[in-house]
């Protein structure tokens, strides 16, 4: 019979952490996301973002004029409320699903995932903040090209994808 001899022991890995590594090793392995499908996504998150911005702008119409029958002092505040209340919509449908869930609502129903092109992991805060809000404003609001840019590319990722280090992702089922 042999010497048992103990090895160094290794840090305890919870399931949780096993799990998120298989995803992310998933993730990797998954191809890009087409043209075609980004942009469906794109059109039904405009959708989404626009019903939300009408219901805001319609409750802020009530209540402005509610205030101003009234007479109450809260008329100057009801603008300046409403339109944080958008801000904070806005940045919690763009930024916040990307960090927490891995995407916008719309590209989740279209099964793509917005990760970080290196790890496979999902985007940190800052990442998300240069992708979602600035990457997507300057390279794709000014300069149209910014959203055509995954054609000229074998990898298929946007121009706000390389500015954030980000690559967008079909998730297939196994």
């Amino acid at each position: 019979m042999g010497i048992y001899i103990r090895g160094k022991p290794r840090p305890r890995r919870s399931i949780s952490d096993a799990l998120d590594e298989a995803e992310e090793d998933h993730f990797l392995d998954c191809e890009g996301a087409d043209l075609v499908t980004r942009l469906a996504a794109l059109l039904l998150d405009l959708i989404f973002l626009f019903l939300i911005h009408s219901a805001i702008q319609r409750t802020s119409l009530i209540a402005t004029s509610y205030f101003s029958t009234t007479g109450t002092f809260l008329v100057g505040f009801a603008e300046p409320f409403f339109l944080t209340i958008e801000s904070i919509g806005i940045y919690f449908y763009c930024v916040w699903t990307v960090v927490r869930l891995g995407g916008s609502p719309a590209k989740l129903l279209f099964h793509l995932r917005v990760i970080d092109a290196q790890t496979g992991q999902r985007l940190s805060l800052r990442r998300a903040v240069v992708r979602e809000l600035i990457g997507k404003y300057f390279t794709c609001g000014i300069f149209i090209v910014g959203f055509l840019w995954p054609l000229l590319r074998s990898d298929r990722r946007a121009l706000h994808d390389l500015v954030a280090g980000s690559v967008v992702k079909k998730i297939v089922e196994s």
